[in-house]
């Protein structure tokens, strides 16, 4: 297991960190001192932010409810030690989970079982075991790099026991073993025709009760969405921050039962922090531990479940008929083909369903809209976030969940058969944004057409409202692609993989920043403020928001698809492919 687990990480990382102009430098002691050194900032800017904000409370409050929110519970931790440690271990506990079921995907289309049992001679079992060992030993480096710098900072103002840590490292281990097992386990199962139904029953209700409980929420918001106070250009300090603090004091009210949950003695976070800070626990953990150990036995063993029958023939031809319409044929419909008939999509399909937050963001937005006077400044206020905000989210997290599909350098390999001697790699970019606007676009029509269903706003803004939605599905797709344009990895070794590159996660952190935090509330959002500050009349707006944002947003199209070809028609050879 050693030397397996040694010899993969070795190719991991050089896989990962592989670049044309750093690779050839570094080494996996530059790599391991570069870990060292984050770890060691890490702890810094963690001892700091405990001392200056939680303890002696120096927090500016922004101007958004979520710096409310988040002062509400700095002032709860700073009131109760146990607060900060409960709160570290559920966060900790919550990605070994997340990290579980990245690992039960990757085992999934990982061929190194295979090689296993085939060099090795190793049964079936235990070739999934050394595999299933690997991928989740690898996500758990965030342990190492991430949560102990912060325990320890932590443990520097509120001392804890040393068996508190190892507590938390074997328990993240459990709640990532037994996650990747089961949710494997139920990846699997879902090949047959009962366990898919009963899954997607189960997925549909889920979203239902989420587009209900975020309207029921939306519409208790309502009186205090109405007091918003920037409708002027004289807007008093002390009343904005007030009406920020009546805000998240509803939503602290509104979600009591929450906390309430959170807050049982016998979770293990709980049960953790009390014995960091000297209130028991131990023996309770110790009977947890075994437990867990006790529910993982049975499913560790468990062999996959081949496919019995294909469920996706209707969205097939559903996707190929949105093709033909869009002058889609031939190699793009063979490739849609291959992919919907994947593994990698049988076990992420839920997304054409739409993601949870899409579902989350129609519900609030439809229980405000329809609380709140069509010719108030708030209406335009939160239909401005719809028109933007929700298209980005939507864009970035079904573009996110089919990364291995949508993505330029999804296609691994193969792209040698897609090289264009005069294009480059420019077909193959169309081809993919093509597909993926196909499987986006008619969900988000939906989702207008149940808002202007349900809402009613005046025709003209329905109009802006369908023609924004359009341009900005197309300019954010566009970003989604930024980082398989510049720094594509043709190379990876399973599609499950291909996002864990390093240099496209800092692109895409850094186009994320730059959408959510300038483009759209310093640019499209730009004439909202005007209008609520009585800069624009309510005419001039739609002008604005119309033609105006219109061609803001058509130039910034042509923009990326002009710089996009200059730099993928060049990738004429396979040298430039970094194969």
């Amino acid at each position: 297991m050693y030397h397996w687990i040694k010899w993969r990480w070795k190719i991991r990382i050089k896989d990962q960190y592989r670049s044309r102009f750093l690779t050839p430098f570094l080494s996996w002691k530059w790599l391991l001192a570069w870990g060292i050194m984050k770890a060691v900032l890490l702890f810094a800017a963690s001892y700091v932010t405990i001392g200056q904000v939680i303890l002696k409370g120096r927090f500016e409050n922004g101007s958004n409810v979520f710096y409310a929110l988040v002062d509400h519970l700095i002032k709860a931790m700073r009131e109760e030690t146990l607060l900060i440690w409960s709160v570290l271990f559920f966060v900790m506990f919550l990605d070994a989970i997340v990290s579980g079921m990245s690992t039960a995907r990757k085992q999934r289309q990982s061929r190194d079982g295979e090689w296993l049992q085939m060099n090795l001679k190793l049964t079936p079992s235990r070739a999934r075991m050394m595999v299933k060992a690997e991928l989740l030993l690898w996500e758990c480096k965030k342990f190492l790099m991430v949560y102990i710098p912060i325990m320890a900072a932590v443990q520097s103002y509120f001392p804890a026991p040393l068996i508190t840590m190892v507590f938390a490292w074997s328990f993240y281990l459990l709640f990532g073993f037994f996650s990747a097992s089961y949710y494997g386990l139920a990846l699997s199962r879902q090949a047959t025709k009962q366990s898919f139904f009963i899954r997607i029953t189960c997925l549909l209700a889920m979203r239902i009760a989420f587009l209900a409980l975020s309207v029921q929420f939306a519409r208790k918001l309502v009186p205090w969405v109405e007091q918003f106070p920037l409708t002027s250009k004289t807007v008093d300090k002390e009343i904005f921050s007030a009406w920020l603090d009546t805000g998240s004091a509803s939503i602290v009210s509104m979600t009591s039962s929450v906390s309430t949950l959170f807050n049982w003695h016998f979770w293990p976070h709980n049960l953790l922090a009390e014995l960091a800070t000297g209130n028991g626990g131990l023996l309770f953990l110790t009977g947890l531990l075994l437990v867990g150990l006790l529910l993982y036995l049975p499913a560790r063993n468990l062999s996959d479940t081949k496919r019995s029958w294909y469920p996706f023939s209707f969205y097939e031809k559903w996707i190929s008929f949105l093709l033909t319409l869009t002058g889609g044929k031939g190699r793009l419909q063979f490739m849609t083909r291959n992919d919907l008939r994947s593994t990698f999509f049988l076990s992420r399909f839920p997304i054409i369903m739409g993601p949870f937050s899409f579902w989350i963001f129609i519900g609030l937005t439809w229980g405000f809209l329809d609380g709140i006077d069509h010719g108030s400044k708030v209406f335009q206020l939160v239909l401005s976030f719809y028109t933007f905000y929700f298209v980005y989210f939507y864009v970035q997290s079904s573009f996110s969940a089919l990364n291995g599909i949508h993505a330029m350098d999804g296609v691994g390999k193969r792209v040698q058969s897609h090289l264009h001697p005069d294009q480059g790699t420019w077909p193959l970019l169309r081809l993919k944004l093509r597909l993926f606007l196909v499987m986006t676009v008619p969900l988000l029509v939906v989702g207008d057409i149940i808002m202007l269903t349900l809402v009613k706003p005046g025709v003209t803004e329905s109009i802006i409202l369908v023609c924004s939605h359009i341009c900005a599905c197309l300019l954010f797709s566009l970003i989604m692609y930024l980082p398989s344009v510049l720094v594509p990895h043709f190379h990876y070794p399973t599609i499950e993989e291909l996002e864990n590159y390093p240099d496209q996660e800092k692109i895409r952190n850094m186009t994320s920043g730059a959408v959510v935090g300038v483009m759209i509330p310093m640019v499209f959002m730009l004439p909202c403020a005007f209008y609520l500050t009585d800069s624009l009349s309510y005419r001039s707006y739609l002008w604005v928001i119309g033609p105006g944002l219109l061609m803001v947003m058509v130039l910034l199209i042509f923009g990326l698809l002009f710089a996009m070809y200059r730099r993928l028609s060049r990738i004429t050879h396979l040298d430039h492919l970094n194969l």
